[in-house]
């Protein structure tokens, strides 16, 4: 399969990035003291969802990770404004993990884990699918083919 030449480099990504994070107030950084990470590779977990990024609170402190590899196997037309709302989606909704967990909620970690539940049985029709998991971590590419597909497809006559 041939690559996406528009497709932005890392360089740029991390750019998109950076202006993404600068965009928000900074209390929403509050303790996030790993920051945000864009890592080189793709990520899917054990049942083969790509995941786009991860919230983290360890040992190791509190970060984000996303991760460029994923958002080119998921979005591989993407050009700069695409990859730009996508990271911000992402980043979004990995704050939003951050922010409840400084608050001692779990609600979105149980959204997710509901909606990827459903995800994998094959419950969600296709522009549910891609659009419930873009901020959040786990999506199934051929969804989103189909819908790139679909979306492309000429228009049917009107009667």
């Amino acid at each position: 399969m041939r690559r996406n030449e528009a497709f932005p480099d890392i360089e740029t990504a991390e750019k998109l990035l950076s202006q993404a994070c600068e965009r928000l107030p900074e209390e929403i950084f509050r303790e996030l003291n790993g920051g945000v990470n864009l890592l080189p590779e793709q990520r899917r977990s054990a049942d083969g969802l790509v995941t786009l990024g991860l919230y983290h609170h360890n040992a190791m402190g509190r970060y984000i990770e996303l991760f460029y590899g994923s958002f080119r196997a998921v979005y591989p037309d993407a050009d700069a404004n695409l990859l730009a709302q996508k990271l911000d989606e992402t980043l979004r909704h990995e704050l939003t993990h951050h922010l409840e967990s400084l608050a001692g909620d779990r609600s979105l970690e149980r959204w997710d884990e509901q909606h990827r539940a459903m995800l994998l049985r094959g419950t969600y029709d296709d522009d549910t699918a891609t659009t419930a998991f873009l901020g959040g971590g786990y999506t199934r590419a051929s969804a989103l083919l189909r819908r790139h597909r679909r979306e492309c497809a000429p228009p049917e006559e009107e009667l």
